[in-house]
């Protein structure tokens, strides 16, 4: 099984590729850089260390539950992973490189998205998507839910790639085991390898010619922007986690939404 792996270039994007290389042929990774930086439009001294902070948490947890795998696959296999700039992922030569790779499939992990001439392909496009779709779709779908208090909400989709954004077709669905000494980040690295996991599985499905996937009601749920995020939203979700809200939460856990397994 060949894959080709379009994603950015933070811990978690190419721990994705050293995690799917242990079991297929990786051909290639694509790592596109980050266009959008909240910490940067910011200028208020206070949002701006705020976030800074936030951003910096993440990447230790990061750290801790990605870094070794990480810098084994980037020394081994540095000749397969190509830094793309940001907002170049749909280029000419992009394409050209991935259609001559002649992959059986294309995994899709934090890249931008992508347009008609990847799509166009006649292989499987995988995405791994953190946020249970379609109730939360677009950016910070697993920020949002804890803001609306609706931690069971938490969770990864893989779904096909399709013109709609986190809107194709499901092929797995689950959530992370939320324990009381967790904190945002480590439950958002613990659903990035539940996701991790059901990739694997989507590739097996391919392997064996019997991927299934369900079509999605997208009149449900809510497609968040990238500027619907402010330090005022994550201030509050601080304060709430702060008094308790993980806690509370396994300890009074709710009814799950439906999802696909």
């Amino acid at each position: 099984m060949k894959v080709i792996i379009f994603t950015s270039t933070e811990l978690r994007h190419i721990a994705l590729s050293a995690f799917i290389n242990k079991y297929f042929e990786v051909l290639y990774v694509f790592s596109e850089e980050k266009a959008f930086n909240p910490g940067e439009i910011y200028s208020n001294t206070e949002e701006k260390k705020l976030l800074d902070n936030w951003y910096s948490l993440r990447r230790t947890e990061e750290q801790r539950f990605f870094d070794n795998e990480v810098g084994f696959f980037r020394n081994k296999y540095s000749d397969k992973i190509s830094t793309i700039e940001a907002g170049f992922i749909n280029s000419n030569d992009v394409f050209e490189k991935t259609k001559n790779l002649k992959a059986d499939a294309i995994l899709v992990f934090g890249s931008s998205i992508l347009k008609k001439n990847i799509l166009s392909l006649d292989i499987p496009i995988i995405n791994l998507h953190l946020g249970l779709s379609p109730y939360y779709r677009g950016s910070g779908t697993n920020f949002w839910p804890f803001y609306n208090e609706e931690i069971q909400y938490v969770g990864a989709t893989v779904h096909l790639i399709s013109s709609s954004i986190d809107g194709g077709d499901i092929i797995y669905q689950n959530f992370p085991k939320i324990e009381k000494n967790d904190n945002f980040h480590s439950i958002g690295c613990k659903t990035i390898i539940e996701g991790f996991h059901m990739l694997k599985q989507s590739l097996i499905d391919v392997e064996n010619n019997c991927l299934i996937s369900h079509k999605q009601d997208l009149t449900k749920g809510k497609l968040y922007k990238r500027t619907d995020f402010t330090p005022t939203h994550l201030l509050k979700v601080q304060k709430m986690i702060e008094r308790g809200l993980i806690i509370d939460f396994v300890n009074n856990l709710p009814t799950y939404p439906h999802i696909i397994k």
